[in-house]
Formats: C-alpha cells, sequence, structure tokens
C-alpha cells in the first residue's frame, strides 16, 4: 500500500489598504473564501504589514488621506517587496489617475463601484505574479 499525501494549496494574501471601514469589509466578503484578507486603513499600518507578512497582493486605495496618497506610496511599498502585485481601487476612473498608477507601478487598476464583477478576475490574473517571479529568480540562480 502507498500512502500519498495531498499538498493543500494555501489561500494567496491580499492586503487592503483603504480608509473606508465598510470597504474593507465588502472586499472580505466578496474574497475571502479564496483569499487571506488583511486590512490596513493607513500605508504607514500597510508598509507595517507587508514588513512582517507574506502579502501577494496590495488593494490600495488612491486617495486615502490625502487625494493621492495611494499612487504616491507605491514605490515604498515596493521596495519592501518588489514582487507584490499592486491593485489600485478607487471611485474616480480618470484616464490620468490609471496612468499614473501604471507608471507607479500597480498592475491593474478597479473601480470601487464594479467591485463584484471585477475584483475577483482581476486577483485570478494577478495573485501569481510573485510565486511565478520567485520561482523563475529561483531556477535562474540554480543555473548559474
Amino acid at each position: 500500500n502507498r500512502v500519498t499525501t495531498k499538498k493543500t494549496a494555501q489561500k494567496p494574501t491580499i492586503l487592503v489598504c483603504d480608509d473606508d471601514t465598510l470597504f474593507a469589509q465588502a472586499v472580505d466578503l466578496v474574497v475571502g473564501d479564496a483569499y487571506h484578507v488583511l486590512v490596513s486603513h493607513t500605508s504607514a499600518q500597510a508598509a507595517q504589514i507587508l514588513k512582517s507578512s507574506s502579502v501577494d497582493v496590495l488593494l490600495l486605495d488612491i486617495q486615502l488621506q490625502h487625494s493621492d496618497e495611494g499612487i504616491r506610496k507605491i514605490p515604498e511599498f515596493l521596495s519592501i517587496d518588489p514582487d507584490l502585485s499592486i491593485v489600485m481601487l478607487s471611485g474616480l476612473s480618470s484616464f490620468e489617475t490609471v496612468r499614473d498608477a501604471m507608471r507607479a507601478g500597480a498592475v491593474d487598476y478597479v473601480r470601487k463601484d464594479l467591485i463584484h464583477e471585477d475584483l475577483l478576475l482581476t486577483l485570478a490574473r494577478v495573485s501569481d505574479r510573485k510565486s511565478l517571479a520567485q520561482a523563475k529568480r529561483q531556477s535562474s540562480m540554480e543555473v548559474a
């Protein structure tokens, strides 16, 4: 008799950084079955969580305490974890805002009013980026 053990896949972890408590709870309700959800209400809290936890995707509100604070914090968050996928959240949807977020290092953008339709699809697409980047880096180190 051969005994096999099935490896249980760990849920990807997302960090929601939004000063709107109700919105953060709504995200948890929408994606909580498929993702481990962490919540911060300030960019400083988010930075602390990123330093102490392995996070696959950061859902980052563009407007935290200041109008463009989310976009301005992207480089700091990527300096903590270069493989982090950052998805911007906002009720605003101007082209300039999206462009600025992408130029700063965000990988996608979800409008808050479309959270149910877009969020699960976006998370499914970007949540594997970190593990793929780490695997690629590991394989290139093994070859060298």
